[in-house]
């Protein structure tokens, strides 16, 4: 059954007039999250109890070229006790872009009920009108799910890559006619990301052909281009610099860029965000899950986006006459962010572009300049930056691959020799807001051989609060793989009943790094004649220090903590 715009808005109505009396005790709130592909957004007040909003696109990591349905998932649910709610109907608007026109209709705006509190839209992209299927509930004029809670719709929705903004107000809950007052009614707000995808075809380096793959997971990719001279990549994309929104919104700017084996395989990494170099966590290096391909990943959290945020308006401010993005060379422009400023935005137009560079090079070659370019076949050098470590360097940082999970592994004794026995310890943290998980975390352990032969498996293990120390003995030298798959996030106990919530599998993924193992330690031979054991000492630390990789340098690391684990309970 359908109903026209006219009665849907008479129904309304009167809907709202007719029953105040289910939460008139309720406070309004409004919670929020941005650039993600899913999200427990905080409590909102549901009378006596905090509500809870999860918000979901999958399948999990979902692009333009994925195919096929997907489905956008609702879960009103106790922040306490993380029971789903019953009987909920959804106010939900769905919106392209972080920052949409005024006045401009959205591409999904209705009612939505579902009995079992748990809502699946199911999405067929397509060009045309939005088509809903499915009836309506005579009483709130609500879109009512199957017994299982889905909704099939059609129409222009995930079907371009970026960002898609989502604002959704319960109307109600607990009983199809309880509903609340329109100005105390819960409200979230999120802006959630559809991968976008470019296939780049036909590019030379060093006289050779090759293809390479670019996936924005915020927004849609522009202005790319490679340098076949320095061998640099670079790109950018829309971003909506408001520091107080971003400041009020869990955030996430993941670029995902896939480069042929055989010509970048063994190449040391600069990589830079709006001129600022990035490595470490902020920049991960996988060559393992494809055979024939290195896959590098910017990942972009809270922390360094206010601050790359707010050096953006600060440039602005300084350079109201430009029309681009500063071109400040000294090195001083290379430090950390800082955060003096207050982010104010009021009344200023905060659009802009977010810029990323990859440069890459050879072992051996001269070291790569930040924001090298080139323009007219003229090469502009600016201020030299810290490599990152090629895929053939022991990892000291990993992130799972979909739960935004970050390890950090220390070894010990170092460099890391066959046969002998090292130790990993292992520390967890949430790679979307940079702070703490405050969490055990649940995970198994593998090592496997540069043949992709498992060498060792730990199943099991927890990371309490978050750390864990595990002993691995490597058989022989050469470059293995070391796995870590999460299993749950396990939250302290509540205090007062002293009973765990549920463990969190929302944010289960597998990381995987790189573990560079040496041969047997030379014996050290006897001092030549009038050379004394110190110099030979040293010159054995140096023979060491050259087996070993060298730390990663990430002059982000220093920008501080932020929000606690986003996703919580939200299975």
């Amino acid at each position: 059954m359908h109903v026209s715009n006219l009665q849907f808005g008479i129904v309304y109505i009167l809907t709202f007039v007719l029953f105040f009396f289910a939460f008139d005790n309720a406070l309004m709130q409004q919670s929020y999250g941005d650039g993600l592909t899913q999200e427990n957004l905080p409590p909102a007040s549901l009378g006596n109890r905090e509500g809870s909003l999860f918000v979901k696109i999958s399948p999990p990591i979902y692009t333009t070229t994925t195919g096929g349905d997907a489905y956008m998932q609702f879960r009103l649910f106790d922040a306490k006790t993380n029971e789903t709610v019953q009987h909920v109907t959804y106010d939900i608007s769905v919106s392209k872009g972080a920052n949409p026109v005024e006045g401009e209709k959205p591409l999904v705006r209705d009612f939505f009920h579902a009995h079992n509190g748990l809502l699946t839209l199911k999405v067929e992209p397509a060009n045309g009108s939005l088509t809903i299927f499915g009836d309506r509930d005579p009483f709130q004029a609500a879109y009512v799910a199957d017994p299982g809670g889905t909704i099939n719709i059609k129409g222009p929705v995930l079907q371009e890559g970026g960002l898609y903004r989502f604002d959704i107000q319960i109307f109600g809950v607990d009983n199809d006619r309880n509903i609340f007052v329109p100005d105390k009614a819960p409200k979230f707000e999120t802006f959630l990301s559809v991968g976008d995808v470019f296939n780049f075809e036909n590019l030379k380096y060093e006289g050779k052909p090759f293809n390479t793959t670019l996936i924005s997971y915020y927004d849609k990719i522009d202005d790319f281009n490679f340098n076949s001279t320095t061998g640099q990549f670079s790109w950018s994309m829309p971003f909506y610099y408001d520091v107080q929104r971003l400041e009020k919104n869990p955030i996430f700017v993941h670029e995902e860029i896939k480069l042929p084996k055989a010509l970048f395989g063994s190449s040391i990494f600069n990589a830079t965000v709006n001129g600022q170099p990035i490595s470490g966590r902020t920049l991960a290096i996988d060559p393992f899950t494809s055979p024939n391909a290195v896959i590098l990943h910017y990942l972009i959290n809270k922390n360094d986006v206010i601050k790359i945020a707010n050096e953006w308006q600060k440039e602005q401010g300084l350079n109201t006459t430009a029309t681009g993005p500063s071109n400040t060379t000294t090195a001083e422009s290379m430090q950390p962010v800082s955060l003096e400023g207050d982010g104010a935005t009021k009344n200023q137009n905060v659009s802009g572009v977010m810029e990323f560079t990859l440069a890459t090079r050879q072992p051996g070659a001269a070291p790569i300049a930040a924001g090298d370019s080139t323009t007219n076949g003229t090469t502009q050098g600016q201020a030299e930056v810290p490599s990152t470590p090629s895929a053939n360097a022991t990892s000291t940082d990993l992130l799972s691959d979909t739960g935004g999970i970050h390890a950090n592994v220390m070894w010990s004794p170092a460099p890391i020799r066959m046969g002998a026995e090292s130790t990993a310890k292992f520390n967890f943290t949430d790679a979307f807001s940079g702070g703490a998980l405050n969490a055990d975390v649940l995970y198994d352990l593998f090592v496997l051989d540069s043949n992709g032969t498992q060498v060792f498996e730990k199943k099991g293990l927890t990371a309490k609060n978050s750390q864990d120390t595990q002993t691995i003995k490597f058989p022989a030298a050469g470059t293995y793989q070391l796995v870590l798959t999460i299993t749950g996030l396990q939250t302290l106990a509540d205090e007062k009943t002293e009973t765990p919530p549920p463990i969190d599998r929302t944010r289960n993924g597998i990381a995987r790094g790189t573990v560079v193992v040496s041969g047997p330690t030379t014996p050290t031979a006897a001092p030549a004649p009038g050379q004394s054991n110190n110099s030979l000492t040293e010159q054995q630390q140096q023979q060491d220090q050259t087996a070993a990789p060298a730390p990663e340098q990430n002059p982000l690391e220093q920008l501080g903590q932020a929000i606690s684990n986003i996703f919580g309970g939200g299975n």
